[in-house]
């Protein structure tokens, strides 16, 4: 299915648990190991993709990252993982997302501003 849509991973690389892997099968399989997958789909084609997994640190934490084609895509993954977080008794979540998507996530009401933590993280990839 992605290799129909490569680009809604920007630059092919998938961000897993504060790590990168360039997006193949293999990367696939490894991110499967502790991860579920959900796929959103419009004509035949990817239109959203998340991976998420429940954490213990210290309490259970709601893990997840989104690649989507849009905001509306990205803001419906965002929901079911908030549904999801749910579902699994989580107390926190910690979601990766494209960073152009940030601005609408910290005017939203509904996220305490207290509660709303910005990291960047750089992630260095060898170059073959």
């Amino acid at each position: 299915m992605l290799q129909r849509k490569p680009n809604i991973i920007p630059y092919g690389v998938l961000i897993h648990d504060w790590k990168a892997f360039d997006l193949s099968f293999e990367a696939l399989q490894n991110i499967q190991k502790d991860s579920k997958f959900y796929v959103s789909m419009k004509d035949n084609e990817i239109i959203s993709l998340s991976f998420a997994y429940p954490r213990r640190r210290p309490d259970l934490m709601w893990t997840f990252t989104i690649y989507a084609d849009g905001l509306e895509s990205v803001l419906s993954q965002f929901a079911y993982n908030l549904i999801l977080s749910e579902r699994n008794n989580c107390t926190a979540v910690m979601g990766t997302y494209d960073a152009k998507y940030e601005a609408v996530f910290q005017k939203s009401k509904w996220i305490p501003k207290n509660r709303w933590i910005t990291r960047l993280l750089l992630l260095e990839r060898k170059m073959q």
